[in-house]
């Protein structure tokens, strides 16, 4: 009975949290109704990402737009002095990213346009979960000098907890300045940076997807090679979490998953019933004996409230496991 009741519960909460993680939890940014990302499409992926020169192009050209801001996913090995070195999972970071999101540090400061060019790069922003589990909430980690990929950097701001989540940049626990180099910045075939816009309050939705699908087509003309066959689109924040697709398979696991739990409280009720009928000798004696009919209920709602404690207790482990493991895989961790 604790187990049917625990997966019962336990999966149909989860799913709903899904539901309600994607599409019903507001965006933690301001103004997000002018946040968009900015995909270059091409047949095989709808929301591919950008290369350094095509980035560098599409940053130059946004005065009609508003502002554009670029990050890529990057592994780094992290070591303070006096302490082992850990991989942490990282995230090279245009210097306006931070604005461009509407977002700012708790403690100390975002980064500097300046410190966007390479060799001015070696600063650090961390997130508020590493500041707290690496450094344990210490208030004068800003300033401190670590080490990651064995070059000095000096950790510069703490982000505030409510910064991000899963479902846009991820677990993130360090940022850099992306100060693309020579090479990176010529580059038009390694496509890996994501990119984020906020657009002008007196620009509309159609207005920046036209201003952004017009730079694509000019690109495509002046670099076939690289470019040809993409196109460049916009797509709101928020509906970028998840497309129709999976808007529309996470309402149906919530729908299963909701007949899960009527049949599995339908299996229990009959489980119950057909051990009442089992005790009606029991309680016929009790009767006889001068019970009265509260005393004789009293012990079955009792076993009752018991079971329902403890599959509530188990239901909580598998829902909050579940949880866990679909963000960690929607945001594309093991």
């Amino acid at each position: 009975a604790v187990l049917t009741l625990g997966l019962g519960i336990g999966a149909n909460t989860a799913m709903f949290s899904l539901l309600s993680g994607y599409v019903l939890r507001p965006v933690p940014y301001p103004a997000a109704d002018r946040l968009e990302r900015i995909y270059r499409a091409t047949q095989g992926d709808p929301h591919g990402s950008f290369s350094g020169a095509d980035y560098r192009e599409l940053e130059a050209a946004m005065g009609a737009y508003g502002q554009v801001a670029a990050y890529g996913n990057a592994a780094m090995s992290l070591s303070a002095p006096g302490e082992p070195a850990e991989m942490v999972q990282g995230l090279r970071a245009s210097p306006n990213l931070f604005a461009t999101l509407g977002a700012g540090p708790a403690l100390g400061r975002g980064f500097r346009p300046e410190e966007g060019i390479h060799g001015n790069h070696r600063v650090l922003v961390i997130s508020h979960r590493y500041w707290r589990n690496r450094f344990g909430g210490d208030p004068g980690v800003v300033g401190r000098a670590v080490r990651v990929d064995g070059e000095p950097y000096t950790i510069v701001g703490v982000l505030p907890e409510d910064f991000s989540d899963w479902r846009h940049l991820s677990f993130i626990d360090l940022y850099r300045p992306l100060a693309l180099d020579e090479r990176e910045m010529r580059d038009r075939t390694a496509t890996w940076l994501r990119v984020v816009g906020r657009r002008a309050p007196d620009v509309s939705p159609a207005q920046g997807e036209r201003v952004v699908a017009a730079l694509g087509e000019r690109l495509a003309a002046e670099h076939p090679v690289a470019n040809e066959g993409s196109r460049w689109r916009t797509v709101g924040l928020r509906q970028s979490f998840l497309d129709g697709q999976g808007r529309a398979m996470i309402s149906m696991l919530v729908g299963l998953s909701g007949f899960v739990l009527l049949i599995a409280c339908s299996n229990l009720a009959n489980l119950l019933l057909a051990r009442t009928v089992a005790r009606a000798r029991e309680f016929g004696v009790r009767a006889a004996l001068g019970a009265s009919p509260l005393q004789v209920l009293r012990p079955l709602v009792v076993e009752a409230l018991v079971l329902a404690a403890a599959g509530g207790a188990c239901a909580f482990v598998v829902a909050t496991w579940t949880f866990d493991w679909l963000a960690k895989r929607s945001a594309g961790e093991s």
